[in-house]
């Protein structure tokens, strides 16, 4: 069900076309919708929007499926889409991929086990070439990447999330600092599906 904030935001959005004309405030409603769903869109989500702006509710189907950056499939709940069109493939983007996947331990057009990160199967152009190579995170373009930016700006969403390859194990690990001098560490051991809890106590 669409959150009462959400239904007012879109109430004022529709207000900024003439009377009438309320569709075309629906790829602004689906964005946000999306947001507020973690990252992706139900088909009752989608139902709600088309009855709010009174639109039959295929074509609010048509426009969720036609754009890149609607998801109407479960996904991780920040949307990391690197571009990889010409002008940021010929400033390093393939190597940036990459880095990426191997940092968080998925592939392209997958989630990180926590559901923090999905990272997006293949992004065409931006529209931002002067500042290749760049990926989009959510709403937000970040241009002129490096290894080290990438790292920064990936850091503020995975909430201490880091990873750890032991042989053949995968082991995803979080930290959880409840209060000093005890860390608190849990790890997800991929190979053998199980969660560790570890404390450590600072003197």
């Amino acid at each position: 069900m669409l959150e009462h904030k959400t239904v007012k935001k879109i109430q004022a959005e529709t207000e900024k076309y003439p009377e009438g004309r309320q569709q075309s405030a629906v790829l602004y409603a689906l964005n946000l919708v999306q947001h507020d769903n973690n990252g992706f869109l139900t088909t009752k989500l989608m139902d709600e929007v088309a009855e709010l702006l009174e639109m039959p509710k295929v074509s609010v189907y048509e426009v969720a499926t036609f754009y890149s950056m609607l998801e109407t499939t479960p996904c991780g709940r920040n949307n990391v889409a690197i571009c990889t069109n010409i002008s940021c493939m010929l400033r390093g983007s393939d190597d940036i991929v990459k880095h990426v996947e191997g940092k968080l331990g998925i592939k392209l057009g997958e989630s990180t086990e926590d559901g923090r990160i999905y990272l997006k199967k293949e992004e065409e152009c931006l529209a931002a070439c002067c500042g290749a190579p760049m990926m989009q995170v959510n709403h937000i373009y970040h241009e002129n990447l490096t290894i080290k930016k990438v790292d920064e700006i990936l850091k503020k969403y995975l909430g201490g999330f880091f990873l750890l390859k032991l042989h053949k194990i995968t082991l995803y690990a979080h930290l959880h600092i409840h209060s000093f001098p005890t860390i608190y560490i849990s790890t997800h051991d991929s190979m053998h599906g199980c969660t560790y809890m570890h404390a450590y106590t600072h003197s």
